[in-house]
């Protein structure tokens, strides 16, 4: 099997460790290397150089960035919204499609402060 190193330059973030400016290599299924070919999952297109994408990662074992949830960790950005190109009809699809960025990013905001929020009244509440 082939992979792809695609080398991304991060506009914005936000949640992680990753810093704007910053480029990061992550790993996409299909690609080719001498005389081995592996065609990408048609739900998860290889990115396109000079597209804008909001994308969910995570660091596997060996350090590699990869994509959450496979195809549903990648979304293309056209003028301000969300599309979820190649994506089969699932959850991510149906709330974020054609949403535009701010808007979902807000949503990432909300979540992500209820979670501390929760994991603070969790690590409080275990405390003598």
């Amino acid at each position: 099997m082939v992979f792809t190193m695609q080398k991304i330059e991060v506009l914005s973030v936000n949640h992680g460790d990753i810093r704007e400016g910053e480029s990061i290599i992550a790993l996409q299924t299909g690609g080719r290397m001498s005389d081995l070919e592996t065609m990408p999952f048609a739900e998860a297109p290889l990115l396109e150089e000079g597209a804008e994408y909001m994308l969910f990662l995570h660091i596997n074992e060996e350090g590699h960035y990869l994509f959450t949830g496979g195809y549903q960790g990648v979304a293309e950005i056209v003028n301000g919204t969300l599309s979820f190109i190649g994506q089969r009809d699932d959850i991510l699809k149906r709330q974020f499609d054609g949403r535009s960025l701010a808007f979902t990013e807000n949503v990432i905001d909300t979540i992500m402060t209820n979670m501390q929020s929760v994991g603070n009244m969790h690590d409080g509440g275990m405390q003598e």
